[in-house]
């Protein structure tokens, strides 16, 4: 798996974009081993995942064929989350948030996912319970299945650390039509991610 990644501009984490305040680190739960670029910015890659053939669980308790949901012709985009979570996980939320009611209708096809990384916390009705929490719009999933099948979720999306206290704030955009996925590792702003999402969709 190769990959280009590119360190972009300053993070823009003003209060009305993410609700990070000023010179907070991005990743709450390893901040010794961020490097100082994460603190400015973000980075992004164009890379090949092969999503693993397994169905999930989302908040209503259906079953999801994740194949069929990430590798359609719609754009997709994707994080990992938990819901106990104090910190990066509500802020990368209200992240997705912001960047959705930024694009408004521009988002009508944007098929949006939460993988919860914490499976064995994380049913379906505690899924149900963080995403009216977060008052989140219906289409937008938010999936959790068995400690091996989030596992191996995770490692396909080389987004795994060893535990959940360590994880990396990680989106990934699969552009409308492709099979190659960007990833953004870092907090980058919901702007960011409006802007990120735009520029695919007019390829």
């Amino acid at each position: 798996m190769v990959a280009a990644a590119i360190v972009l501009g300053p993070l823009p984490l003003g209060a009305a974009d993410s609700g990070v305040a000023a010179g907070q680190h991005p990743d709450c739960h390893a901040v010794s081993e961020a490097p100082p670029s994460e603190e400015r910015g973000y980075t992004r890659s164009e890379t090949q995942y092969r999503v693993p053939e397994t169905t999930l669980i989302d908040q209503d308790g259906r079953e999801v064929d994740l194949p069929a949901l990430l590798l359609s012709p719609k754009p997709v985009a994707l994080n990992f989350i938990f819901t106990s979570c104090p910190t990066i996980c509500p802020v990368m939320t209200a992240t997705f948030a912001h960047m959705r009611k930024t694009l408004d209708g521009e988002a009508a096809d944007l098929r949006m996912v939460s993988i919860s990384i914490d499976p064995e916390y994380d049913t379906p009705k505690v899924l149900k319970a963080y995403a009216d929490r977060h008052r989140t719009p219906p289409d937008w999933r938010f999936l959790t299945g068995t400690a091996e099948q989030i596992l191996a979720v995770q490692k396909a999306f080389d987004a795994y650390t060893g535990n959940k206290m360590n994880h990396r704030p990680l989106t990934f955009f699969k552009p409308p039509g492709a099979t190659h996925w960007v990833r953004i590792e870092g907090l980058a702003g919901g702007n960011d991610l409006a802007t990120e999402y735009r520029q695919l969709v007019a390829r």
